[in-house]
């Protein structure tokens, strides 16, 4: 050991390698280089003495100790003090995104609205808006940032300030929708995102949106006891600068629900594997529930969705869930 650890490290470094960067490299080579030439000291005095006892490696020993317990403490605090700093961020983020969500439900004759916001993190992509744009119509917006934390979080405040400039202007869903794209685009490129935004007017009973890779609203019709999926969706948010995205129409009667969602609601899967929304949500959660106001709708769907993705430790989640529930008189 004497000879050959010495040598070994001559030969690394005149071979070039350069050992990895460690905090507080500098007291852990000292302590290592002290234990060394203690032990290295003893076993000499023992060759030379012909079996003297080891008197300076225990001391040797103790303050590669007392090195490397003085870097452990010092990692520890300069962990707890970034965690402390981040658990700050994570709080303002939240009160951010807090702040972005609406802070109560529009009022629009006798509609009645209700939301549900249930991050899978701290804080999520997921956003829903209401942008008034007429006395007796309404726009909506529900999308869903690529990604989850912080990150996604700041996008989807984004998302916000573009869809509420071009509701004030006028716009239609699909300049709207065409005008988050090419901010997405250029703002933040490689960050995708799926929305759809719907425009009711009650006083016609007509609707318009446009979609982009967004998971299809669905319009429960109370007088057919039928259930309309408004399919049509064009290129997911951020693709390409100068996307073309269509604005559909639809018509509605007074009793009809209209439900908008992000895909964490329909892609939530049981223990089998089987989707929420391919078996659960088309009928289940429309037709047998016709007497539910918005509220009470929007509760029992939160509670069937955890409920359907539980496993035996309680309900589970593996995306962002957000909806939005729309009694149209």
């Amino acid at each position: 050991m004497v000879i050959l650890v010495p040598l070994v490290v001559l030969v690394d470094r005149l071979a070039g390698y350069h050992s990895p960067p460690i905090k507080g490299r500098p007291v852990i080579f000292w302590g290592l280089s002290i234990f060394f030439l203690t032990f290295s000291y003893d076993r000499l005095s023992q060759l030379w003495m012909g079996g003297a006892r080891a008197v300076s490696e225990p001391f040797g020993f103790l303050i590669l100790t007392i090195c490397l317990g003085y870097v452990v403490s010092r990692r520890v605090a300069t962990n707890e003090a970034e965690w402390i700093s981040m658990a700050g961020e994570m709080r303002a983020a939240r009160k951010i995104q807090a702040a972005i969500l609406p802070v109560s439900m529009p009022r629009l004759g006798d509609w009645s609205f209700a939301a549900r916001y249930a991050p899978m993190t701290a804080v999520a992509g997921d956003f829903y808006g209401f942008a008034r744009t007429l006395e007796e119509s309404i726009g909506i917006i529900v999308a869903d940032v690529m990604g989850h934390g912080v990150p996604a979080a700041l996008v989807a405040s984004m998302v916000k300030v573009s869809v509420f400039a071009g509701a004030e202007k006028g716009d239609g869903p699909d300049e709207i929708i065409g005008n988050l794209n090419t901010t997405l685009y250029q703002e933040v490129p490689g960050q995708f995102a799926t929305a759809v935004y719907v425009s009711l007017n009650r006083k016609q009973g007509v609707g318009r949106y446009s979609a982009a890779g967004h998971p299809p609203p669905l319009l429960w019709h109370r007088s057919s006891q039928m259930l309309e999926s408004l399919d049509a969706a064009g290129l997911l948010l951020g693709v390409r600068p100068e996307q073309i995205y269509t604005v559909n129409e639809f018509k509605f009667e007074k009793g009809d629900r209209l439900l908008l969602y992000t895909d964490g609601l329909t892609e939530a899967e049981n223990a089998a594997g089987l989707s929420f929304g391919d078996l659960s949500l088309p009928m289940l959660l429309f037709a047998s529930r016709q007497s539910y106001t918005a509220e009470q709708f929007a509760d029992g769907l939160l509670k069937d969705v955890l409920a359907w993705s539980a496993d035996e430790t309680g309900p589970g989640q593996s995306d962002d869930i957000t909806f939005v529930v729309v009694d149209l008189g």
